[in-house]
């Protein structure tokens, strides 16, 4: 996770604290991350999983492309709008057959089948993915601020010295 500091006063800003940061953790462990937890996974928890719903949808259709996340009679139409013109253009190739189409159509279906069982089967890993990434941002964020790449006049910013 990248910060960019834009003034001298948010790079003092910064050093102070860090400077209470370190102190904080010295004295008092894990109670940050125990706090933020407890906001993240029990009362804001109607909220995180809004997020985290949305962020998996967003991560499996750019996985495996918008046209999966509509019905199958809906993926059959789209796919029969978008060839129609295909199957019945006879200036090259012979209009296609009853049977031809019925067996392409047979194919989208299998297709479509076959994808969303895939979409259901990486839902659950791509859900604890972001699980993981939304605690990891919290807790580098809250917890572990040394980690941060801080940027101040396009210069990283030494990691300060506990």
């Amino acid at each position: 996770m990248k910060i960019i500091l834009e003034n001298e006063m948010e790079k003092q800003v910064w050093e102070i604290m860090m400077s209470a940061h370190f102190k904080w953790e010295r004295n008092h462990g894990a109670q940050l991350q125990d706090f933020i937890s407890f906001y993240v996974n029990e009362l804001y928890i109607e909220e995180v999983m809004e997020i985290l719903d949305k962020e998996v949808e967003t991560r499996l259709k750019d996985l495996y492309g918008n046209e999966y996340f509509c019905s199958e009679d809906e993926y059959i139409l789209n796919g029969i709008d978008n060839n129609i013109k295909y199957w019945n253009d006879d200036s090259y190739y012979e209009p296609y057959e009853f049977q031809e189409i019925a067996d392409e159509i047979s194919d989208w279906i299998k297709d479509y089948r076959e994808v969303r069982e895939e979409i259901k089967d990486n839902r659950e890993d791509i859900k604890d993915e972001v699980e993981d990434e939304l605690r990891s941002f919290y807790y580098t964020f809250f917890n572990a601020p040394e980690e941060l790449i801080v940027i101040y006049n396009g210069e990283v910013i030494p990691r300060c010295k506990r």
